[in-house]
């Protein structure tokens, strides 16, 4: 095995540390699509907001696409690769931000 150029140690540093951060945004998003499943809040909401709902389901679904996508490849270290998987990340950070702000507005409403 060759050892790493200290620019690649750098490129692979950052990729942990993407891959760090999608875990959670997977959980969390994981957690929002399995709350607004939940016959209470899915039997109050969607009929109220029926549009709204499918959005937000396929927008937490979306997220959760995003950040795999980011998770995928970890071997390619290339500066454009890592900027990529940056950029997926925080993508799925700003659908999931969003979702979840949804999410708090509707329920706050029905309550």
């Amino acid at each position: 095995m060759t050892p790493h150029t200290k620019e690649e140690e750098i490129r692979y540093r950052k990729l942990d540390a993407i891959d760090a951060k999608c875990a959670p945004l997977l959980a969390v998003t994981s957690i929002l699509l399995v709350f607004i499943g939940l016959p209470p809040i899915f039997e109050t909401i969607r009929p109220a907001h029926h549009i709204i709902f499918k959005i937000l389901v396929l927008s937490l679904l979306a997220s959760c696409l995003v950040a795999l996508i980011a998770l995928f490849f970890k071997d390619h270290t290339s500066d454009g690769f890592v900027t990529v998987r940056k950029y997926a990340l925080n993508t799925a950070v700003a659908i999931t931000a969003f979702c979840c702000l949804v999410v708090t507005m509707i329920v706050a409403e029905t309550l």
